[in-house]
């Protein structure tokens, strides 16, 4: 009777191990995948589009801020 009640007992934990384990490897993997699509949007910014130059503080809107100048070289 104490066998099966060990038993049980390690079945119980080894369930909450491999629970915990593939939930931790599930959050490990979203993590990358967010990383590294963050680091493509990034890298993708630079590239192509507008060649724009902006410069001081004004009135003149450039790439989502306020400037003074605004420089295009196309």
């Amino acid at each position: 009777m104490k066998r099966i009640i060990f038993n049980f007992k390690m079945l119980i934990l080894l369930v909450f191990v491999m629970g915990g384990l593939s939930w931790f490897i599930g959050n490990e993997r979203q993590l990358v995948t967010d990383l590294t699509k963050s680091n493509v949007e990034a890298l993708a910014g630079g590239e192509g589009g507008d060649h724009a130059y902006c410069y001081g503080y004004g009135e003149i809107e450039c790439f989502g801020n306020r400037v003074e100048m605004r420089i295009d070289m196309r």
